[in-house]
């Protein structure tokens, strides 16, 4: 049978407008006038230009799309040139590829990004090109659309096309990383920066501005001699959970120019060829330079002439068209690359005025009117399931790894062809890793928190990850101990890179030098010893000149080991050998000295030698044993370091009290320190290292050693109380490192995890602020074992290290500003003495429960106080009574109506009932009370989570003030105003009161009154009320959604927050899922 031939593609016509340069105030055309010709720009209007050749005595008429007259300004242009480009990449799901050609000095750079000094308005000014104007109307867009429940990331990155070859236009101008393109227009290896504001714009196209390529010529006082592209890349999380990414990319190309006219030496295209491999030599005659430069950019225009209108033709004729391998240039294979169909194509070709440059004036008309005549395809991309996307990223990485592997331990092919194969495959890496990182900012921006900035070339320490709520980022400015708060719970140390005579200074600090960059000074604090402020003294970065810090302590490179572990480490030993968990890490940029604080030399060792002698040394007293096990995270799987050649998988579970478990690690008591040191030794020598440019011997590697005390005869699982030590990995930039091959992949792994550690932190401090309640912990194994000692139930100190060395300031100041955050987590650290005591309640509470059999999802208890229905996702025979949610309806509302809820919960490992109260009215608040705690007590459960909605909410909160230890936690929702715009002008039609009927119950209950006003204090009702609240209330007004509460709705729900002392959060857009997983983390908390 024939199979169906496939259907052609509609063709569309390329977008082409024309852009007249406008004479200047000097009367001047904008540049150096050359020899007069016969070709003149004689007329324009709308649609087409009129230019006269005087040798034939006639006038020919170039048509386009349209035509942008001299007096036209920028907002005017813009608007007449990209509304159907813009709405094809922020709407339907279209690429765009948007270019300006033309003589060079006629504009094009002028157009695409406008003048830098306009910039410094966060409102489009009138001296903006296309590019910014393009990125505030996306950022505009994308507020928008988040109040709509979609969420969006823009990322912009810039490549620019010199001398044949494609280069990151991000690097700095002497360091500039060679990047490649493969035949579906993907760009790899250049490096992606996260735009969120247009103040963040202007200090990326400035310095874009600064690394391009230019040169002062007869034309032009700074003519580009390069093809510079901007691509923005929009990833777009809809609100019906499905991904699409697009992109606009804005080329800015390198005008076409005659050497005679320019000043340049005319050379061959094989002269120009070889000049190009000399450009940077310093002993290049400049005209011959220049010379070079225009007769490869002019040779590189005529091949991207060519085969742009050879795709053209060849849609027209129905034959696919495809980038062909020999094409010379990487500019002409990105652009016939996108001529597939991968976007839309539009360009501003600009012509001069002046009668000097008639020709070349005649010859981009005729160029545009060619490219205005032709028609390709404009292939729509289809969105995708987010888990499919997130899927087929990470299959990609891991193929990508996979291939890189493959060329062995010597990274560097011999052969052009090995080369590109590598690179693009080393690119596809880089690729598959930014798309991972954003495709989880989208998740996380979806769940509740919105991580910093990332930049991700596989470094993290570009920037620290910095909160977007002002009170949060003003709050992150200065530490806990700047403004006057102790956090004892979670201490943070400084230590400066350590003089080490056993291992010389690399070569680079040797250049670099070690000047002090840091100044530091007790604070006047009544504490002993004082704190201490670190000032950076370096004025590089600029920025860093008036930066400091307060921390606990700050310890200088003259300080050695001992005073680091006595000061910020033995008091933690007090601690666990008290029952308290512990966590001490270390963190930092790579070689700045954490493995030797952690570890050490034997003649001088670090905290692991001395914590564990002065654990055994005071174990006798406690009763307790000592176990350990010790573990390295590599590549994000976890490895056994205690085994010669561990070969069984390590599976990371959530734990008890005393912080996660490693399931199948090998785990030894502790009863001499010195076989125990040995142990460790010899697993730290199975440790991933690798040298490379900024450390000899980097560890590729987080390392992580779990201490347990254990009662003997308990489970070492079980512990009464544990210290996690460990030494992560550090940060780098992989241009700075010189990593390739699988370095570069455990580069890029690190800093991913480094980059999860950052945002976790933001989300805890954001939490604190902003009443959310979502912390990515599941987004790095790094991050959930580390999860008791950020924000858990864990005393933590953090040894943040840096370095002296002056080319490292930047990443020293991001280590500084990482630590300041930190500073601010707030740790729940459970006594010890409280918790045996709860331990033993509970034990006798669970021993007189009964079990409980559902039947299809429903059952009765026979109680004291009488027969009680209850629904539900219930196994009484293995379910476990430390994860479960009892769900309290409003009143008259059925038990099933919870039902989907119960079941989503159920999927995430939860014990969920759903009990028909008995209560019918508001007076029987107490009947319900007492039917709550009768069930729960038959039940034998010691705090289970309580969720209440509309009036199930006013149910949980009096179960919470008659038991205030019986429930673990509350989520509170009101629900009744969750409402569509259809279903309230139903209801209002029904019930014309009946918007105010859900205000009601709270306005009852919550203050026995109705309040004063919208501040008044919380009544009667409530006085004495203490518990762990989640506050749900949906931001709407008349069926819409409201997010920034114009309505006060936001005042009200505000109102009966502080009443259970939280903070109110939006619920409009959260479903089932978003609920049962803030319920769900409850549990844990």
């Amino acid at each position: 049978m024939r199979r169906a031939a496939k259907p052609p593609e509609k063709l569309t016509p390329s977008s082409v407008y024309v852009r007249i340069r406008p004479v200047t105030q000097t009367g001047d055309c904008g540049h150096t006038d050359g020899e007069a010709v016969s070709k003149q720009l004689v007329s324009w209007d709308r649609a087409s230009v009129k230019m006269r050749d005087s040798d034939r005595n006639d006038t020919t008429r170039y048509r386009y799309t349209g035509v942008i007259p001299p007096e036209m300004e920028q907002e005017e242009a813009f608007n007449a040139m990209l509304p159907n480009m813009l709405t094809d990449f922020q709407a339907n799901n279209r690429n765009v590829l948007f270019f300006a050609y033309g003589q060079t000095g006629s504009g094009k750079t002028h157009t695409i990004l406008g003048e830098t000094e306009s910039l410094a308005s966060v409102e489009p000014a009138p001296g903006w090109g296309i590019f910014p104007r393009v990125v505030h109307s996306t950022l505009q867009l994308m507020q928008q659309w988040r109040e709509a429940g979609v969420r969006s990331v823009l990322v912009a990155s810039a490549v620019e096309f010199y001398c044949g070859a494609a280069f990151d236009l991000s690097s700095a101008a002497s360091i500039k990383s060679e990047v490649t393109i493969d035949r579906e227009a993907n760009v790899f290896g250049a490096r992606s920066k996260e735009i969120t504001s247009t103040a963040q714009l202007k200090r990326w196209i400035t310095k874009m501005y600064r690394h391009r390529t230019t040169a002062k010529t007869n034309m032009n006082d700074a003519s580009s001699r390069s093809h510079c592209a901007f691509i923005l890349t929009l990833h777009k999380l809809r609100a019906d959970g499905r991904y699409v990414k697009t992109t606009f990319s804005m080329i800015d190309m390198a005008g076409s120019e005659r050497a005679a006219k320019t000043g340049g030496v005319r050379t061959s295209g094989l002269e120009a060829g070889l000049e190009a491999m000399k450009m940077m030599d310093a002993g290049t005659p400049e005209k011959l330079s220049i010379g070079a430069q225009g007769a490869l950019i002019n040779q590189e225009l005529s091949l991207i002439h060519t085969e742009i209108l050879k795709a053209a033709d060849m849609h027209q004729k129905g034959l696919p068209y495809q980038a062909q391998k020999e094409l010379s240039t990487a500019a002409s294979f990105y652009f016939c690359a996108c001529c597939d169909g991968r976007a839309h194509v539009g360009a501003c070709v600009t012509v001069s005025q002046s009668p000097q440059h008639g020709f070349e004036s005649w010859f981009s008309l005729q160029f545009a009117e060619q490219l205005a005549a032709s028609r390709v395809p404009q292939r729509q991309i289809k969105p995708v399931p987010m888990a499919d996307a997130q899927e087929a990223a990470v299959r990609a990485a891991q193929e990508t790894a996979k291939k890189l592997a493959e060329w062995g331990t010597d990274p560097t092919p011999q052969g052009a062809k090995q080369w590109r194969v590598f690179a693009l495959q080393q690119g596809a890496a880089v690729h598959a890793a930014e798309t991972t990182v954003f495709l989880q900012k989208l998740t996380d921006a979806r769940d509740g928190t919105d991580a910093g900035d990332a930049d991700t070339d596989g470094s993290s320490d570009e920037e620290c990850p910095e909160p977007a709520a002002p009170k949060l980022r003003q709050l992150t400015k200065r530490s806990a101990l700047d403004t006057g708060k102790i956090n004892d719970a979670f201490s943070v140390f400084i230590r400066v890179c350590p003089s080490r005579s056993r291992f010389p200074p690399l070569d680079r600090e040797k250049a670099k030098g070690t000047t002090e960059c840091f100044a530091v000074a007790d604070v006047d604090f009544s504490r002993d010893p004082p704190p201490q402020r670190i000032t950076v003294c370096t004025p590089e970065p600029a920025s860093a000149a008036s930066t400091s810090f307060v921390f606990d302590r700050v310890f200088g490179n003259a300080q050695g080991q001992e005073e680091v572990y006595r000061s910020a480490v033995q008091p933690y030993v007090a601690e666990v050998l008290g029952g308290t968990n512990v966590t001490i890490f270390a963190y930092g940029q790579t070689g700045t000295g954490k493995t030797h604080t952690i570890v050490g030399p034997k003649e001088d060792p670090g905290v692991v030698s001395r914590c564990v002698r002065d654990l055994l040394q005071g174990l006798p007293g406690t009763g307790k044993e000592l176990y350990y096990e010790y573990v390295q995270l590599y590549l994000d799987e976890f490895k056994d370091l205690l085994l010669e050649e561990p070969d069984v998988e390590l599976k990371l579970l959530d734990g008890g009290r005393s912080g996660p478990v490693l399931q199948n690690a090998t785990r030894r008591r502790a009863r001499h320190a010195e076989v125990v040191l040995d142990d460790l030794e010899k697993g730290a020598a199975r440790r991933a290292t690798r040298g490379h440019d900024l450390n000899e011997v980097s560890s590729r590697s987080h390392a992580i050693l779990m201490l347990r005390l254990v009662d003997p005869g308990d489970d070492p699982a079980e512990a009464a109380a544990s210290m996690f030590i460990v030494d992560l990995a550090g940060s780098e930039r992989v241009t700075r490192s010189g990593v390739t091959g699988q370095g570069f992949d455990e580069a890029t792994s690190i800093n991913q995890s480094l980059t999860a550690l950052g945002r976790v932190v933001v989300a805890l401090l954001d939490n604190q602020c902003s009443g959310r309640n979502f912390v990515p912990y599941n987004a790095s194994p790094l991050t959930r074992i580390l999860r008791a000692g950020l924000g858990g139930n864990c005393k933590t100190g953090l040894i943040a290290c840096v370095t002296q060395a002056a080319d490292s300031v930047s990443e020293s100041v991001n280590t500084l500003r990482f630590a300041a955050q930190a500073t601010h987590v707030q740790n729940k650290v459970e006594k010890k003495e409280v918790a045996d005591k709860m331990g033993v309640e509970r034990e006798e509470i669970e021993g007189a429960g009964h079990s409980l059999i559902l039947e299809r999802g429903k059952g009765v208890v026979q109680l004291p106080t009488g027969p009680l229905e209850v629904c539900g996702h219930w196994d009484g025979a293995s379910g476990s009574l430390d994860r479960v949610v009892i769900l309290l309806t409003g009143l008259n509302a059925v038990p099933a109506s919870l039902m989907g809820l119960s079941g989503t919960l159920a999927a995430k490992g939860c014990q969920v009932l759903v009990p028909k109260l008995p209560g019918t009215t508001e007076k029987d608040l107490e009947s319900d009370v007492q039917a709550l705690i009768s069930l729960i007590d038959w039940l034998g459960l010691a705090r289970p989570v309580l969720y209440g909605r509309d009036w199930g909410a006013i149910r949980a909160c009096k179960f919470k003030l008659s038991h205030p230890k019986r429930a673990a936690h509350l989520v509170l929702e009101e629900h009744a105003s969750k409402l569509g715009e259809k279903e309230y002008r139903a209801k209002m039609k029904k019930d014309p009161g009946g918007a105010c009927f859900g205000y009601v119950q709270w306005m009852w209950f919550f203050d026995g009154a109705m309040p004063k006003s919208m501040e008044s204090p919380p009544g009667k009702n409530m006085k004495g009320f203490k518990g762990n609240v989640d506050f749900l209330w949906p931001m709407c007004s008349k069926g819409r959604h409201d997010p920034q509460g114009r309505s006060g709705v936001t005042k009200m729900a505000d109102m009966f927050a502080r009443v259970v002392k939280t903070k109110a959060v939006d619920s409009y857009l959260m479903g089932d899922e978003e609920l049962a997983e803030l319920i769900a983390s409850r549990l844990r908390c």
